[in-house]
C-alpha cells in the first residue's frame, strides 16, 4: 500500500494519522448505522438498535474473516488496521445502543 501520509509519525510501522482517520471513521460508521436505524423505526427503538448493532458486528466479523482467511495479505500493518477498524465499528455500534437505551429510559420517566 502506498504511503499517502508522508512525513507523519509512525509507531511500529503504523502511521498515526492513518490510524486516527480510520479509527474515527469506523466509530462514526458504527454509531451512524445504529442511530439512524433506530431513529427511523417508529416503534421498538431499543430492539431495532440492538438488532442493527448485531448486524454491524456480524458485518465487521465477516469482513475480518474475508481479510484473514479468504484473501490474506502479508502486510502486518494492514492486518492490524483491519482489526482496529472492526473493533472500532463494533464499539461505535455498542455506544449507540447504550445511548438509545438511556434515551428510552429518560422518556419513560
Amino acid at each position: 500500500m502506498q504511503n499517502y501520509y508522508a512525513g507523519s509519525l509512525t509507531i511500529f510501522g503504523i502511521n498515526i494519522s492513518r490510524l486516527f482517520i480510520e479509527l474515527m471513521a469506523s466509530v462514526f460508521m458504527g454509531v451512524a448505522f445504529v442511530y439512524i436505524g433506530a431513529f427511523v423505526a417508529p416503534k421498538y427503538k431499543r430492539v431495532v438498535a440492538i438488532v442493527f448493532a448485531a448486524i454491524m458486528a456480524i458485518i465487521a466479523l465477516v469482513s475480518l474473516y474475508l481479510v484473514f482467511f479468504v484473501n490474506p495479505t502479508s502486510n502486518l500493518q494492514d492486518n492490524i488496521m483491519y482489526i482496529i477498524s472492526s473493533v472500532a465499528v463494533i464499539a461505535g455500534a455498542i455506544c449507540a445502543v447504550i445511548s438509545w437505551w438511556e434515551k428510552a429510559e429518560e422518556e419513560k420517566e
